[in-house]
């Protein structure tokens, strides 16, 4: 990075601190900040919930600002406002619950001259509906669900980037073997992404030839301070399976100091008429992070294979390097992640959180896989107000900036900057 680049992006950090986001653009929103929650273990703690004694409606308002400036393409712009209220009700000595949401996101600001981004759907427009509608049955240490609701596994999740998350048609059982071991299963039909009103079949949405259901099971076990294991496997049929494995360790320190490490792998294989392509594609990444009550620091390593690149048409990548513009997945690629956050809280000052993350990508520069090198840097700042009767509202703002290097194919290199303005307020009822 030379000292031009470095003071720009010096500069563009002081505008953006003195302006009074929230979610990533690609990464699950686990990896936003450097949270105990991981891939695998968020997507279980959700399987968890229909085992609790009680589940609250919600209403969840939200503005969301985006801006991208692209080098050498057109750039994006939406100011979008709205939300969701989801519904709970019990039936039945509190086993059968009926749950519904509706959604909606309202156009404040777009330019027609620029791109969409995703808060709206195509061509700027406001939309509204019901994302979900399904019914809970509670037997002992069973739980079925049944109807259209959030998923948020690795690979299938609702991919809470923009202004709605996206949700699914399908059913699951869930069984919880002991407190400590869980087993999830379950099939999903449809989809509805996060910027359209319509359920669409999953392989139209993946933009392949079909209309198959798609099958999963998963299960995980969870240790003490924090450890666990979990897999995760789906099958869509004539299209490809997908396996994902994360493990993680936990050792404290003492005076609430630990260091979390965590392990990563996934493998993609096209089957039957390989809809989508003859591939097969694996990925592996290991991460460690130092925590204590004022800050952490987390490193992390990526690899995906040359063969092919990795799938996610429904969701997220998990990878560990995954951040807010880019996924950093592409045929080949090593990246490092270096990443620090402060929680201000518990040095005196205000509920503030800060998080820096740099990731660096390396990929082939030469040959049919060959694509540009790639730095990205994100910060993002959240406040969160301290009256309980401001509980709930929390204000974000993040700015990215990827730089990239041209491979051996010429000018391919795409420099952008993104800036985000998130205001979210939850109440539970």
């Amino acid at each position: 990075m030379n000292a031009n680049s470095l003071r720009a992006k010096l500069l563009s950090l002081l505008i953006v601190i003195q302006a009074p986001q929230v979610l990533a653009n690609t990464g699950p929103e686990y990896l936003e900040f450097e949270s105990e929650q991981s891939p695998i273990s968020a997507a279980f703690f959700q399987y968890k919930l229909p085992f609790a004694e009680e589940r609250h409606n919600k209403l969840h308002l939200r503005s969301y600002y985006f801006e991208r400036d692209r080098d050498l393409a057109p750039d994006s712009q939406d100011w979008a406002g709205g939300g969701w209220f989801s519904v709970v009700t019990d039936y039945w000595d509190d086993r059968i619950k009926l749950g519904g949401t509706a959604y909606t996101s309202q156009k404040i600001y777009a330019d027609d001259d620029k791109l969409d981004t995703g808060l709206l759907e195509r061509g700027h427009n406001s939309f509204s509906g019901l994302s979900e509608l399904y019914a809970s049955l509670i037997l002992g240490s069973t739980a079925l669900q049944l109807g259209r609701y959030e998923i948020n596994m690795p690979y299938i999740n609702k991919s809470d980037t923009r202004m709605i998350p996206q949700t699914f048609e399908g059913a699951s059982v869930t069984f919880n073997i002991t407190p400590a071991w869980t087993v999830v299963s379950g099939v999903v039909s449809k989809i509805k992404p996060k910027n359209d009103s319509e359920f669409i079949s999953l392989y139209e949405d993946a933009n392949v030839d079909g209309d198959k259901n798609v099958k999963g099971i998963g299960s995980i076990y969870t240790g003490q301070n924090g450890s666990f294991a979990g897999l995760y496997y789906f099958d869509a049929p004539e299209f490809f399976d997908n396996t994902y494995l994360e493990v993680s360790k936990q050792y404290a320190l003492g005076d609430s100091r630990s260091i979390q490490w965590g392990g990563q792998y996934t493998h993609q294989q096209a089957k039957g008429k390989k809809l989508g392509g003859d591939f097969s594609v694996d990925h592996f990444g290991t991460k460690v992070t130092w925590k204590s009550p004022a800050y952490s620091v987390s490193a992390a390593y990526t690899y995906y294979s040359e063969t092919e690149l990795l799938r996610s048409p429904w969701g997220s990548v998990p990878g560990y390097t995954s951040v807010m513009v880019k996924d950093f997945s592409r045929p080949g690629e090593h990246a490092g992640l270096i990443a620090m956050t402060w929680y201000l809280k518990a040095m005196g000052a205000p509920d503030i959180e800060a998080n820096i993350k740099y990731v660096d990508g390396d990929t082939p520069d030469c040959g049919s896989q060959a694509s540009p090198d790639q730095q990205e840097t994100d910060i993002t700042i959240q406040y969160k107000p301290a009256p309980e009767y401001l509980r709930g509202l929390s204000f974000r703002v993040r700015k990215a900036w990827v730089e990239q290097q041209h491979s051996c194919r010429g000018n391919d290199a795409r420099d952008l900057e993104d800036i985000r303005l998130m205001l979210n307020y939850q109440l539970s009822f």
